[in-house]
């Protein structure tokens, strides 16, 4: 189901930012279906988060990122959001999603595929459904026992968790660059693609950036609902999920794309759609 969103939120008129954006930036997200809906960003060293070895062969602390999006789920269960993490060929590394529930989270795994790190909201900063919420992550990049301590989750501009809501499996040494492809919307948990958790709802403005953003920086995201500012450092990868103006498409609806794409408006890590998302899945209503 398309959605028109900008009737959800209001522009503060009094932001530093308001001659930097455009309120249209922000009319448009791509609906999953909870089943078998994604999108696909095939792999690349950009949305790698491995950690690098010493001479001697040692693991040093891990990459750094932010992941921020809008979300509208329908459901209470795990709805994915963005990752890299495919059981099939242990090609796990990260992974940023809503569990069952309603608990924002975020895992990392070891270079062995074996061992999780990760945070969870607190158990009182649960996500409601049926509503939009402003979602985001940052890793300093640490390693080691101590890489909770390096995450923070935030929701609608307010940080969200402590290091008392991490999960844990094994011991956490340092990620590594997987072969695997990332997805949006959607993380595969069995061998076969189609075995996995999808997003059932929408997401919109979906952000990744290869350094961590600090709490003011989320905040600005959230209350001016825009990525590309001047307060805040251009992302890695902007997917802004649905513009009649910028050439995103499913199914071939955009003027410069061959095939069922969402581009990447920062660079070319543009995400290819499952074959059973149509048009309808995505909002172009402005």
């Amino acid at each position: 189901m398309a959605h028109d969103i900008s009737s959800d939120f209001t522009i503060d008129a009094n932001t530093s930012n308001k001659s930097q954006y455009n309120l249209e930036w922000f009319k448009n997200a791509v609906d999953f279906d909870g089943s078998n809906d994604w999108l696909e960003i095939k792999d690349h060293n950009d949305l790698s988060i491995s950690g690098d070895e010493n001479g001697d062969g040692t693991v040093v602390d891990g990459g750094i990122l932010t992941v921020s999006a809008w979300v509208h789920r329908r459901s209470s269960a795990y709805n994915a959001i963005l990752g890299k993490w495919s059981v099939a060929g242990n090609n796990r590394e990260w992974q940023f999603y809503i569990d069952n529930a309603n608990r924002l989270t975020f895992d990392l795994a070891d270079r062995d595929g074996s061992e999780v790190e990760g945070l969870k909201s607190d158990s009182n900063k649960v996500l409601p459904i049926n509503t939009w919420n402003h979602v985001a992550v940052t890793y300093d990049g640490r390693g080691g026992s101590n890489a909770r301590n390096g995450i923070n989750l935030y929701v609608n501009g307010d940080a969200v968790a402590t290091a008392n809501s991490a999960q844990k499996t094994g011991t956490y040494v340092s990620s590594s660059n997987s072969t695997g492809s990332a997805f949006i919307g959607y993380w595969q948990a069995g061998a076969n693609v189609n075995s996995g958790y999808s997003m059932n709802g929408q997401i919109a403005q979906i952000c990744f950036w290869k350094k961590a953003l600090n709490a003011d920086q989320i905040k600005t995201l959230y209350n001016t609902k825009y990525p590309l500012n001047r307060d805040i450092p251009t992302p890695t990868a902007f997917w802004r999920m649905g513009s009649d103006t910028d050439n995103d498409a499913i199914d071939g609806s955009g003027d410069d794309v061959a095939g069922n794409t969402i581009n990447d408006q920062i660079g070319s890590l543009n995400a290819i759609a499952s074959d059973n998302m149509t048009s309808a899945d995505i909002s172009n209503s402005l």
